[in-house]
């Protein structure tokens, strides 16, 4: 007769082994499959509000994923497309600006060209070549455009099953979550606690930290083509890209831009950008985040920073959502694991 203890390894060897393999199948799907959970989890009430009105599950789920297609996902790859392009013309932009940076010269110049000079001599005294990070970058942009072109058919393969699998977290997603609680070793009214900050929080990150940079890149990018500068959708990117930084944000972009301005002699158009950047572009990040995200999760912003670097460093871009969430979810099962504290005795009193 088989012990129990040998029924214990072999079912758990069993276990392991079909958790590798199914990991081996699903893994190209995962990149997929997260992005689809985020959005699931965003779109949830629209999903909800639909079965209000008397749609039902399916025809929700399938109105859902069908609108995120059109108004979300469409658009995105034409910008990508456009971004692709507009990464060509930056890049000999760039190396040109690289160039005219060497060629600057105090000698017989006006009052800024001095002043730029000095700029780059307390850089060069402090080990910073400007013109070698500027082609530095230069040559990034060029390798992710080459990238851009090499992975277009894993993009729209990615595409496609964000898709199919939001359709399934929609239609789906009670059934998933029904079977996924029991594996989470809490009580059901922890369970439900933890349940409603990851929803809450996914939707701050969401809308309070992407959707607000995604308005302040917007901003930028409208002020820089005002100002006629070159690159508007790369450089509103980059904007975009940079806002989700607690620290420096959006200046790290439209600063460098206003130095730009002003070594092109361009000295009205560079105190514009200053004005505009500080009370448009930046100044908005402190109006409307706070309102985008009233009565959710409190977003930590060191949870945040270090949740989107590290995250992006070791998931990819995927990691660029999840390595907050992952680090929120964490903090709270531990909150959830620590045991009540006591509660206070009762002060003794003399009788009397």
């Amino acid at each position: 007769m088989i012990s129990r203890e040998l029924r214990i390894v072999t079912a758990a060897a069993f276990g392991l082994g079909l958790a590798f393999l199914s990991f081996k199948v699903l893994r190209a799907f995962i990149p997929s499959m997260a992005w689809a959970l985020v959005l699931a989890v965003i779109l949830a009430p629209v999903r909800r509000r639909l079965c209000r009105r008397g749609c039902s599950p399916f025809w929700a789920s399938f109105i859902t994923a069908g609108a995120t297609l059109l108004l979300v996902l469409i658009p995105l790859s034409l910008v990508l497309a456009q971004l692709a392009h507009e990464i060509v013309d930056a890049y000999p932009q760039l190396m040109e600006q690289a160039k005219a940076f060497q060629t600057v010269q105090a000698e017989g110049g006006s009052d800024l060209q001095r002043w730029v000079q000095w700029g780059r001599d307390r850089l060069e005294q402090a080990g910073v070549q400007p013109a070698a990070v500027v082609s530095f970058f230069a040559g990034k942009f060029k390798d992710i455009l080459g990238n851009i072109f090499q992975n277009t058919f894993k993009f729209l393969f990615h595409l496609f099953f964000t898709l199919m699998f939001l359709f399934a977290f929609l239609r789906y997603g009670a059934v998933i979550k029904g079977l996924l609680q029991p594996l989470l070793p809490l009580g059901a009214e922890r369970r439900r606690v933890i349940e409603g900050k990851m929803e809450d929080f996914i939707v701050s990150l969401f809308i309070g930290v992407f959707l607000t940079a995604a308005i302040q890149g917007v901003l930028g990018a409208i002020g820089y083509a005002l100002l006629g500068l070159p690159s508007i959708l790369f450089l509103g990117t980059l904007t975009f890209l940079f806002s989700i930084i607690p620290m420096g944000g959006a200046t790290l972009v439209w600063g460098p831009l206003v130095f730009l301005l002003f070594a092109q002699g361009r000295t009205a158009a560079g105190i514009v950008l200053i004005i505009y950047g500080t009370i448009v572009i930046s100044g908005l990040d402190n109006i409307l985040r706070p309102v985008l995200s009233a009565g959710r999760a409190k977003v930590n912003v060191l949870l945040i920073l270090v949740g989107i670097m590290g995250g992006v460093a070791g998931l990819g871009m995927v990691g660029l959502l999840y390595g907050p969430i992952i680090l929120y979810f964490a903090a709270c099962v531990l909150e959830a694991l620590r045991p009540p504290s006591a509660p206070p005795k009762a002060p003794l009193t003399e009788k009397g």
